[in-house]
C-alpha cells in the first residue's frame, strides 16, 4: 500500500512539472506573439508616417522650385527651411542654406527632434540578432549617430521620426523601431531599395546592459 501511494506521489510530482513546463512554454510563446503583434504595428505606423513626410518634403520641394522661378526669395527660404524641420539631412535644403552661408544659423533654430516621443529610448547599446542568423553589436548616441565595431565606425542617421531611426552604411540602409522594450531591425540591401521596397532582413535588438 504504502508503495502504491509512494508511487502515486511521483506521478503526481512529475505531473506537475511536467505541467509547469507546459504552462512556461505556453506563456513564452503568448509573450512572443504579443512582441511580434506590437512591432508588426509599429512597422505599420512608421511606414506611413515614413511616407507622409517623403511626400511633404516631396510637396515642399515643388514649392522651393517655384519661388525660386517667380523670384521670390522669402518663399524658397520659408519652403527649404520647412523642408530641414522635416528632413534635417536633405541634401536640396542643406545646400541651399549653404550657398547662403547661413546653415549653421538656420539648424540652430530648428529642434533636433521635432516629433519628441520614443527617441530617448532608442539611445543606449543593442544586439541585433537577425533572421538569417547573423548577430552584431551596435551603439545609438542621443544625437542620432550609429556606432559599431567597438566605435571603430560612426554613421549619421539618414531620417528620424517619433518611433524610429534609420541609418545609410555604405550599400545598406538600416532602421530601427521601437517595439516594447526591444527595437525591430530592418535592412534593405542595396540601399537603392529603400524605401520602395520591402526590407532584405530581419531581426529584433535586445538592450545590451
Amino acid at each position: 500500500m504504502r508503495a502504491k501511494l509512494a508511487l502515486a506521489s511521483v506521478y503526481c510530482l512529475v505531473c506537475s512539472f511536467t505541467f509547469a513546463a507546459d504552462n512556461s512554454k505556453q506563456i513564452e510563446r503568448i509573450l512572443h506573439n504579443h512582441g511580434e503583434a506590437i512591432a508588426k504595428a509599429n512597422d505599420i505606423r512608421a511606414k506611413a508616417t515614413e511616407k507622409s513626410r517623403s511626400d511633404a518634403v516631396a510637396q515642399l520641394t515643388k514649392m522651393a522650385t517655384a519661388a525660386y522661378s517667380e523670384k521670390d526669395r522669402l518663399a524658397e527660404t520659408n519652403a527649404w527651411k520647412t523642408v530641414l524641420m522635416l528632413d534635417r539631412s536633405n541634401a536640396k535644403a542643406t545646400q541651399y542654406f549653404k550657398d547662403l552661408g547661413t546653415l549653421e544659423q538656420v539648424l540652430k533654430t530648428i529642434p533636433e527632434d521635432t516629433s519628441g516621443g520614443n527617441q530617448f529610448r532608442i539611445a543606449g547599446k543593442w544586439r541585433v540578432s537577425c533572421d538569417n542568423k547573423a548577430q552584431f553589436d551596435v551603439d545609438i548616441t542621443a544625437e542620432g549617430v550609429l556606432l559599431m565595431d567597438n566605435k571603430k565606425a560612426a554613421y549619421p542617421r539618414l531620417t528620424t521620426d517619433k518611433d524610429s531611426i534609420t541609418f545609410r552604411r555604405g550599400d545598406v540602409v538600416d532602421r530601427y523601431t521601437v517595439a516594447g522594450n526591444k527595437l525591430l531591425f530592418e535592412q534593405w540591401h542595396p540601399f537603392t531599395t529603400y524605401p520602395a521596397s520591402g526590407p532584405s532582413n530581419f531581426g529584433m535588438a535586445s538592450r545590451v546592459e
